[in-house]
């Protein structure tokens, strides 16, 4: 009698086989063992230089700055904030993680129980947040939020010395006024020039003085000024707080405001500083991986051609383009793995590195009613979308297909700025080139309990040298918005 099969019994099998990994939490310093190559790319940033020299006077040439390093034992050694997204990283690519908190909060991070109870709302949330996570960037609508929460978050550690340094000292004294002006104590001081000899129960000084302050005498740190906090000077000061194992703990919190535009750099520095957003306001948006793929030969462009010819020439009727963007586009929608990791779509084990769900929506987003007719031609299954006005049925070109159906839906880039989407893609493969912004209004989609995160496809264009460029502008606007490439595109 042949014994039945335990479902349960073979995916534990499965599971057991899976590389691990372990992230060890010592102060402000979380240690990697063992060290994971594929981490590398996504802890870096890019940086242009100038330099004397050329023609012009100066030499421009771009390099790689990361923010993670090889400890005495090889480990791989990042900001304790950085956690998150690399434990999600190497959870998305196959690894079981264990992560060990070796951090140890002493008597003056205390909690006022009786104020954490009494918290209700969003304050109550917040708090919450704070009391679970010690590093964390929380979300507010104004200054006047971002000090109401800061006031909580002091009040909610009787015990805890707090520091709050800014970008300048006109910032720092209207800050400091605000924080003392309903119900806080006096005993919030500003930084003229030499630490107080005795300890102060809040500080307020700018980022400068941090040249000579002692980390020992600080427990919490609130960053009210992210954009001065990536700064290259305040960041060299903060250092002071990470990648030494024997430094003293801290809470760190960042305020931000829901959209702020950090840039890649900005946001890695900040995630070391003070970690990942442990709070929104509103609900939460899913987030989105940007996938570059390679594009197949394109034709030779003379380098004096018009702007509206090179777009025609090299995307709206680059034949070998379109063919290659219309397959992919089916592939999405067959989820042909075989055919996906033909196109470039990378793979760890046996699933796509960036995977979507059997409802996805796909949308084909072109440059033109130009470029659009030459998709269609392609997919003729497919929605196409416009702002045509002597359309019969509106904005709609042809009705061969539900627009919500499995096919897909291809849209222009004026009637997706215009109109929106409503919903209409989870998967948008950009096929129009060229530079600027995504203009769909309301992409990513709003995040539900089942949802994955949303996927842009975007090219590298490597035929040409100006599309090139093309391309690298668009990956610094996917920077801007906070979204994570797969590759990163080099």
């Amino acid at each position: 009698m042949t014994k039945p099969s335990n479902p349960g019994r073979s995916k534990n099998r499965n599971l057991d086989k899976s590389p691990r990994v372990k992230i060890d939490l010592h102060a402000m310093v979380a240690l990697i063992d063992p060290p994971i190559p594929l981490l590398g790319p996504h802890l870096e940033y890019r940086l242009t230089r100038f330099e004397e020299g050329g023609t012009l006077g100066y030499r421009e040439h771009e390099e790689s700055v990361r923010v993670w390093d090889f400890d005495i034992k090889d480990r791989m050694m990042v900001g304790a904030g950085l956690v998150p997204r690399v434990k999600k990283l190497l959870i998305d690519h196959g690894y079981q993680v264990t992560v060990t908190d070796h951090r140890v909060f002493g008597e003056r991070f205390a909690i006022d129980r009786k104020l954490l109870r009494a918290a209700a709302g969003e304050e109550r949330q917040v708090l919450d947040a704070v009391q679970r996570e010690p590093l964390g960037q929380i979300e507010v609508r104004n200054v006047g939020d971002m000090v109401a929460k800061m006031r909580s978050i002091i009040r909610m550690h009787p015990k805890a010395r707090v520091l709050i340094p800014l970008a300048t000292k006109t910032m720092a004294r209207k800050i400091r006024w605000k924080i003392i002006e309903e119900e806080m104590d006096r005993d919030v001081h500003l930084f003229y020039g030499t630490w107080p000899k005795s300890h102060c129960r809040c500080m307020v000084c700018h980022f400068e003085a941090l040249f000579t302050w002692r980390p020992e005498d600080w427990d919490i740190v609130l960053l009210a000024d992210p954009l001065g906090a990536v700064g290259d000077v305040s960041v060299r000061l903060m250092a002071e707080l990470h990648g030494h194992i024997d430094r003293p703990t801290h809470r760190v919190y960042g305020f931000v405001e829901p959209g702020m535009r950090l840039g890649r750099r900005g946001r890695l520095r900040l995630e070391v500083l003070a970690g990942s957003v442990i709070h929104r306001l509103g609900a939460e948006n899913v987030g989105v991986r940007v996938l570059w793929l390679p594009t197949p030969h394109g034709p030779k462009i003379d380098k004096e051609t018009t702007a509206l010819a090179f777009k025609r020439k090299a995307y709206w009727r680059n034949t070998n383009r379109n063919d290659f963007i219309a397959a992919v586009a089916r592939a999405f929608v067959s989820h042909d793995a075989g055919k996906l990791g033909e196109y470039g779509v990378p793979f760890w084990g046996y699933e796509p590195a960036l995977r979507h769900e059997p409802n996805t929506k796909i949308a084909v987003l072109v440059a033109s009613t130009e470029q659009a007719r030459e998709m269609a031609k392609r997919l003729p299954e497919w929605k196409v979308v416009n702002c045509v006005p002597n359309n019969d049925a509106g904005k709609v070109e042809s009705t061969d297909a539900d627009m919500t159906g499995t096919q897909g839906t291809i849209i222009t880039e004026t009637a997706a700025g215009k109109d929106g989407t409503e919903g209409l893609a989870d998967v948008v493969i950009r096929a129009g080139g060229g530079t600027g912004k995504l203009c769909f209004t309301d992409f990513p989609p709003a995040l539900d309990n089942d949802a994955r995160n949303a996927i842009l496809v975007d090219f590298t264009d490597d035929f040409n040298e100006r599309a090139v460029q093309d391309a690298k502008r668009r990956q610094r606007e996917y920077d801007l918005l906070g979204w994570e490439s797969e590759p990163e595109p080099s």
